[in-house]
């Protein structure tokens, strides 16, 4: 299993062949919480848009 962090909180890192994405679920939500992405680095960048949107 492939861990990062993020503001504090681990994620877990996937490959999701059938989409051809990375997926990112975060770890210790009492709610979901995922995002996907083409490159690892994206998957930061999707959180920040979603931060930002809310």
């Amino acid at each position: 299993m492939n861990l990062m962090t993020y503001n504090g909180y681990n994620a877990k890192i996937e490959y999701d062949a059938e989409l051809d994405m990375f997926r990112r679920e975060m770890l210790g939500l009492t709610g979901g919480a995922d995002f996907y992405g083409k490159r690892i680095n994206t998957l930061a960048q999707e959180a920040l848009l979603q931060r930002v949107a809310a």
